[in-house]
C-alpha cells in the first residue's frame, strides 16, 4: 500500500476567534459533548452490528474503541477489568445495566 498524504482540516479564523473567546469550562463542555456523541454513535453501531451481544459485551467493545492509544499498563488494566466484569455478567453477577 502506498503512503497516503496526510490531510489536515483547519478551522477558519472566525471559528478560531469564537473558540478563543470561550471559557475553559465552555470548551470542556463542548469537548465532553463531542466525546459523548461519538460514544453514543459507536454504541449504536456496535449494538446494530452485534444484536446477539449482551449489554456488558457492547459496553466493553465501545470502551475499547474509545480508549485509543494507551500505555501497555493501561491496556492490561483495561483488559483485566473487562475480563472480570464480563465473567461476572456471564455468571449472573451483574444486572446488565448500562451507564448510558
Amino acid at each position: 500500500m502506498a503512503d497516503q498524504p496526510i490531510h489536515f482540516e483547519m478551522i477558519d479564523e472566525e471559528h478560531a476567534r469564537f473558540i478563543r473567546r470561550l471559557s475553559g469550562a465552555e470548551r470542556l463542555q463542548i469537548a465532553f459533548g463531542m466525546w459523548d456523541s461519538a460514544r453514543r454513535m459507536i454504541r449504536a453501531n456496535v449494538a446494530d452490528m452485534h444484536p446477539d451481544w449482551s449489554q456488558p459485551r457492547v459496553d466493553y467493545e465501545v470502551a475499547k474503541r474509545m480508549m485509543g492509544s494507551v500505555t501497555e499498563d493501561a491496556r492490561l488494566a483495561f483488559e483485566r477489568y473487562w475480563q472480570k466484569k464480563l465473567a461476572e455478567e456471564s455468571h449472573g453477577g451483574s444486572d446488565g445495566a448500562s451507564a448510558d
